[in-house]
């Protein structure tokens, strides 16, 4: 399997979500699974090669360049119009700000759940960021 083929624009976030917001330190597109990077206050890219890059907290809603303001869903359902496996579970990916289905999970992978496929369109948005590395 691959990443979600994600357009970003047809994210769209379910009215009642939690969200935070910040300060964008890469350029983010909506879709994107993405960290907060404390040693810059920045929002950034989740990629599963790292423990810090792994820990996703949710997905970026607009697109915005690095030093733009951004805003990242935490919960809730998350509609990606379309490419969604109902029962799926998804992962961040080990390809910067992808999401990926848990098949996808290789060895040295740091392990996110982002969340599981609730219909053909919307993951059902429940971020773990477990801190176990994949052997």
């Amino acid at each position: 399997m691959a990443d979600l083929a994600v357009s970003s624009t047809l994210v769209v976030t379910h009215p009642n979500a939690p969200f935070e917001t910040g300060i964008s330190g890469d350029s983010l597109t909506a879709g994107m699974g993405a960290y907060h990077d404390p040693t810059d206050d920045r929002w950034k890219r989740a990629v599963a090669t790292a423990q810090l890059t792994a820990a996703a907290r949710g997905i970026i809603t607009h697109n915005c360049s690095s030093g733009q303001p951004v805003r990242v869903q935490t919960a809730d359902e998350i509609s990606f119009g379309g490419w969604i496996t109902i029962g799926e579970t998804y992962i961040v990916s080990t390809n910067a700000g992808g999401i990926a289905p848990i098949a996808d999970l290789t060895t040295g992978s740091w392990v996110t759940h982002i969340g599981v496929g609730a219909t053909t369109n919307n993951i059902d948005l429940n971020v773990y960021r477990s801190g176990v590395q994949k052997t």
